[in-house]
């Protein structure tokens, strides 16, 4: 306030004093700093308790691993019999196969993988064993064997 305007933008009140302009409105204060938290960042819902574990968030091929597994087990068992053998042989292969390449893929968790290369890996070997099988009872003469026995 002063009896002489000292800027241009200076205005004259009613009682005959020049005034300094004023703000429309007064600066908003400063935020206050929030405390540090010592506790975690609250976890969206459905979350993984847990972040930073391999594989969280992705699907699980677990049951296709395991029975890829189960089956190539069971197939080398009973290559011998080659239909029980040979099924659960051409069952097996394609799930540890589908498996692998959704965990090679990343659209899956990576923690079966291994029981899912197992799966494949017994399941191929059962298919080449009950090939094996067929072939030798197929070509096997049984009519010689049967000729030794009646003379």
């Amino acid at each position: 306030m002063s009896d002489t305007p000292q800027d241009p933008t200076w205005w004259q009140a009613s009682d005959g004093k020049w005034y300094p302009p004023q703000p429309a409105t007064p600066p908003p204060p400063p935020p206050e700093a929030a405390p540090p938290s010592f506790a975690p960042p609250q976890q969206p819902f459905g979350a993984q308790p847990f972040p930073g574990v391999p594989g969280v968030g992705l699907p699980s091929v677990n049951g296709q691993a395991v029975a890829s597994m189960v089956l190539g087990i069971v197939a080398l068992i009973f290559c011998w019999c080659w239909p029980v053998g040979g099924v659960c042989a051409v069952v097996g292969l394609p799930l540890g196969l589908v498996a692998r390449s959704r965990i090679t893929k990343g659209e899956a968790d990576p923690q079966p993988k291994a029981m899912a290369t197992a799966g494949v890996i017994m399941c191929g070997i059962a298919i080449v064993l009950v090939i094996v099988i067929v072939i030798i009872a197929i070509n096997a003469d049984t009519t010689s064997f049967e000729s030794d026995f009646n003379n």
